[in-house]
């Protein structure tokens, strides 16, 4: 088996790897392949020339209490099915993490379906979100009627920016980083409340809406989005990605009315860092799970 950066005639055979593997949907998978694949970021595991593994590297910094740490996210880990539990996932992210400490990447990071894999790599647990879904009307409680969300004009990088004053580790975002991939990849619309106190990035389709991201500024705030989901007439149930702490946890993760799906990001320090999974930390990789 050889490992290696994926050649400029490798997208093809990548992408039936990666249909083959997490059965996207085509229109996701056509933003990802058409708009964001790059063979320079791509590692590929090879067998008599076949490609039998991917992955992907995304360069994102982390911000934290005022110092910024270039890390690198490992996304899209697929491996053809029969090669798998034969090292192939471990020999591409060795491969990987040795490009990293080339380059002067500080931390490895990605959000794992099993986490188990990637503890014994050397990865442990850095955030927790929870996903809270149920009926909309069950947020009733918990909801202001004064909402006045309306559509953005443009990416809310103000908004995000004060949400995660409140954190002391979380990912930098800037226009860019909304308009060329969290936007193209969610295929979803952003509403944002007055004075950049908050947004929510979300999708409505088939009477769920699906909250990708919320963002908000204090407990009011929040509590007007979940306002704004109870207005939405078409929407029947909701799926939210919040933060397992704070004041999601008070007002939802808290309480038996909802069902609460927790997702994992996991970690690994290429040289030495001084956080650890006890600061209180936001990282979301919005369009990516």
């Amino acid at each position: 088996m050889e490992v290696s950066f994926a050649g400029n005639k490798d997208k093809t055979a990548v992408r039936s790897l990666w249909d083959i593997c997490f059965g996207d949907p085509p229109e996701y998978t056509d933003v990802f392949f058409d708009h964001l694949y790059k063979p320079e970021s791509t590692v590929v595991a090879r067998y008599d020339g076949q490609i039998i593994g991917s992955l992907q590297l995304f360069p994102h910094t982390f911000c934290m209490e005022g110092q910024e740490i270039p890390g690198m996210y490992i996304g899209g880990v697929d491996v053809s099915p029969q090669y798998r539990k034969r090292g192939v996932a471990s020999r591409m992210i060795e491969f990987a993490e040795k490009h990293m400490c080339e380059t002067g990447i500080a931390v490895s990071f990605l959000v794992p379906v099993t986490a188990a894999v990637y503890r014994s790599m050397g990865y442990s647990g850095l955030s927790w979100l929870s996903e809270i879904s149920g009926p909309s009307s069950a947020l009733s409680p918990f909801a202001l009627t004064d909402t006045s969300l309306i559509p953005a004009a443009e990416p809310p990088v103000k908004a995000y920016t004060c949400f995660t004053k409140q954190f002391s580790l979380f990912l930098s975002r800037d226009e860019k980083r909304f308009t060329d991939e969290i936007f193209p990849l969610c295929d979803a619309e952003c509403y944002v409340l007055d004075n950049d106190a908050g947004y929510i990035l979300f999708s409505l389709k088939n009477g769920v809406l699906q909250g990708y991201e919320c963002a908000w500024r204090n407990e009011e705030a929040f509590r007007r989005i979940l306002g704004f989901i109870l207005k939405q007439k078409e929407a029947e149930s909701f799926c939210l990605r919040l933060p397992a702490d704070g004041t999601a946890r008070k007002l939802l993760c808290d309480t038996s009315v909802f069902e609460n799906r927790r997702l994992h990001a996991m970690a690994k320090k290429l040289r030495p860092v001084n956080f650890t999974d006890s600061m209180e930390n936001y990282i979301n990789m919005v369009g990516w799970f």
